[in-house]
């Protein structure tokens, strides 16, 4: 898995008014590598042949391993930065098998072989406010790691969940414990 220097180091936040100025997501973040070990050892029953979105996802990390070991029917990465869009698409590609896509939302579509049978890996530019934006598909299982640092995202990101993720839907979720402003609101 590739990772980007964080463009911005100081202040590598975008804005409520400019989301996709967000830069984070161009490096690996500790929870993303947990999220992932975590995903592989203990949710394959619960993302098998499921449809599954990564949530600010970055570099892919979870997301990938959800698509690589629990057999998902559907994975889409989603971000709203373009050069995390870029890297997570790098990413994939070094898992899987490019194929056309006919859904104007997808950037790049890439098949993943599974013993049972192909998952699909779908990379979205994704604005949690913007409904168009949003997967085509019902969402079984959203995927999230340091989503939240600053109160302002949480209304933002609980209107994405809510939108997307199915009735009796699941929300895996990994943060640190400290640090985030809003987390304790999630």
């Amino acid at each position: 898995i590739r990772e980007l220097p964080i463009e911005r180091a100081d202040n590598p936040f975008g804005s409520e008014t400019s989301p996709e100025e967000d830069t984070t997501g161009l490096a690996i973040w500790p929870a993303a590598v947990l999220a992932s070990r975590w995903i592989a050892s203990h949710h394959i029953s619960n993302i098998q042949g499921k449809v599954v979105l990564e949530l600010g996802a970055g570099c892919a990390v979870p997301g990938l391993s959800a698509a690589v070991y629990c057999q998902p029917k559907i994975v889409y990465i989603s971000d709203i930065n373009t050069t995390a869009l870029d890297n997570a698409i790098y990413n994939i590609k070094q898992n899987g098998q490019l194929v056309e896509s006919s859904n104007d939302n997808v950037l790049s579509e890439v098949t993943i072989p599974n013993e049972s049978y192909d998952t699909i890996v779908r990379v979205i530019n994704m604005n949690w406010l913007d409904p168009k934006t949003f997967p085509n598909d019902p969402i079984d299982v959203i995927i999230g790691s340091d989503l939240v640092y600053d109160r302002n995202i949480l209304a933002a990101l609980t209107f994405a969940i809510g939108s997307t993720l199915l009735p009796g839907g699941l929300f895996l979720y990994v943060a640190p414990d400290e640090n985030r402003d809003g987390l304790v609101d999630l």
